[in-house]
């Protein structure tokens, strides 16, 4: 039983068909493969890589009008962490390192397709608003006359009994974390985007 459907009719055609061929019509068979191989890689070279996040989700799931919402209301729904290094200890708390991260955070707020970026600029500048009594005015980076007494009232801020400095900053003060969230793009879009900032960046 274990042999009887090799005795199958059209097996025995398939066979019989695949010898006649390789015997009689080997250089047909050849240039059908290389035709296909050249197939093949042109086929490959047209694929196109897409990081889109709601491209693979169901479009009648329930979750995907509530992801639509907040992309549309925030945005995007991607984070995107940005990691600076000051190359030394307690560099993120020097005035000059805080206007560069807001020059930073100016300059991505700009790209339609990131949304406008948190960072231990946006604590430092709140610290100060709630310096002034919560006058939206002061909403600003400090001056050097009020460094002293801004960033230390910064540091000592809490919510929940969590100190919110740690959100952003490492322990050392070494390394700032900036925080975009990006819309629902293809990687070619973010690419794009990428080659974009750069240049300005290092300027």
């Amino acid at each position: 039983k274990h042999l009887k459907h090799l005795n199958k009719r059209w097996i025995n055609g398939f066979v019989n068909w695949m010898e006649r061929m390789v015997r009689h019509h080997r250089i047909s068979i050849f240039i059908i493969s290389v035709v296909l191989l050249a197939a093949s890689i042109i086929g490959i070279y047209q694929i196109k890589i897409s990081g889109s996040l709601l491209e693979d989700m169901p479009q009648n799931a329930g979750f995907f009008k509530d992801i639509e919402f907040f992309e549309e209301e925030f945005d995007g729904v991607m984070p995107l962490e940005i990691l600076i290094d000051t190359k030394r200890e307690q560099g993120v708390m020097k005035l000059p390192t805080l206007r560069k991260m807001e020059e930073l955070q100016n300059l991505i707020a700009e790209e339609q397709q990131l949304s406008p970026p948190i960072s231990i600029v946006n604590l430092v500048k709140y610290s100060k608003q709630a310096y002034y009594n919560g006058n939206p005015k002061y909403y600003q980076l400090p001056t050097s006359q009020e460094r002293n007494f801004i960033l230390p009232y910064a540091q000592g801020l809490e919510t929940s009994g969590n100190n919110l400095l740690t959100s952003f900053v490492d322990s050392t003060g070494q390394y700032a974390r900036m925080t975009t969230f990006m819309k629902d793009i293809g990687t070619r879009e973010m690419e794009e985007i990428e080659e974009d900032l750069w240049p300005k960046i290092n300027e």
